[in-house]
């Protein structure tokens, strides 16, 4: 197979909204109003329910990321990075995008690798949000992650401290699926 068409592709989000089955021209309308102040992608629909939004380079794709979490209504729309091993007829909305928050997170914690690490015990690490990523807001670390639902989704995360004590980090779910 060629991976000729990725460029195409290669700034695009995958994205549903939880629980509802949008219309095209809807979700169109939505992304016009909602995101006129970032940037607005070309939308393609990949079959009913599931969109393709399709963004002109990386930082408009990331902006609509960082931003998040969206609601249409009072349910949220998940979004996730496209990626050429993503199969449209097997996508049944699984893969949920979260944003949580580690409240107090020690200082000596507060480094990419460590924050992606302490993360990883819920899903994959996509991104922080800015005020994190620049130590900005020291009161909680905001991080978004790949979950696989369904799956436990822990209020605490058990952290091995440095002289072997363990530290019990507490987890906020920004949006928990049920």
């Amino acid at each position: 197979m060629s991976n000729e068409g990725n460029s195409n592709w290669q700034f695009s989000l995958i994205g549903q909204v939880l629980g509802l089955n949008v219309k095209f021209k809807t979700m169109e309308s939505y992304i016009q109003k909602v995101w006129t102040h970032w940037s607005v992608p070309d939308l393609c629909i990949l079959k009913p329910g599931l969109f393709l939004f399709k963004f002109q380079n990386k930082y408009e794709m990331e902006d609509i990321l960082m931003n998040g979490p969206w609601f249409f209504g009072s349910r949220p729309l998940l979004l996730k990075v496209w990626t050429n091993d993503d199969d449209i007829d097997k996508m049944n909305g699984n893969i949920y995008p979260l944003w949580i928050q580690l409240p107090g997170l020690r200082l000596n914690l507060w480094s990419s690798n460590a924050i992606s690490k302490i993360a990883s015990h819920i899903g994959r690490p996509i991104a922080t949000d800015k005020l994190t990523a620049n130590k900005q807001r020291l009161a909680y670390a905001r991080v978004l992650v790949e979950v696989n639902m369904p799956s436990p989704l822990p209020d605490l995360i058990p952290i091995h401290g440095p002289n072997g004590k363990i530290i019990n980090q507490k987890v906020i779910y920004e949006l928990k699926p049920k």
